[in-house]
């Protein structure tokens, strides 16, 4: 494949970064607004879940655009294992957060956040030695 497709692979990161930062932070400022406009009491830590927001909605929209690329004929069976090896922290942190000690909020966001920032590091990784 053309390695021009792969430069603008990695170059399409900052700007998914960029746009889904920008709506975070609206939404950082707008939600509060909304809870107050509709009468409800909005979230207490809402910093921590726009965070993780931003984090997992960059992944989802980077990793669907250059998913063709990362999951090709030749290695879609390599790139399906690795996806699913990336969600048993999901599963199995749903039985363990109880024996941690932490707040189960904060810990699903945790893992939520590590396994997005893990499965764009792999994508991103792939791209960068396909140059």
């Amino acid at each position: 494949m053309n390695k021009s497709v792969y430069k603008a692979a990695l170059r399409l990161y900052p700007i998914v970064i960029i746009f889904i930062t920008l709506f975070g932070i609206f939404g950082y400022f707008a939600l509060p607004i909304l809870g107050e406009l509709l009468n409800k009491n909005p979230v207490e830590d809402i910093l921590l879940i726009i965070l993780v927001v931003i984090i997992s909605s960059s992944t989802n929209t980077y990793t669907a655009a250059v998913s063709p690329l990362y999951g090709q004929q030749n290695r879609w069976l390599r790139a399906n294992l690795v996806s699913i090896i990336l969600l048993i922290p999901l599963m199995l942190g749903f039985f363990v957060y109880k024996y941690i000690g932490v707040e189960e909020v904060v810990f699903v966001f945790t893992l939520i956040a590590f396994t997005s920032i893990v499965q764009t590091i792999i994508r991103l990784n792939f791209l960068n030695k396909s140059l």
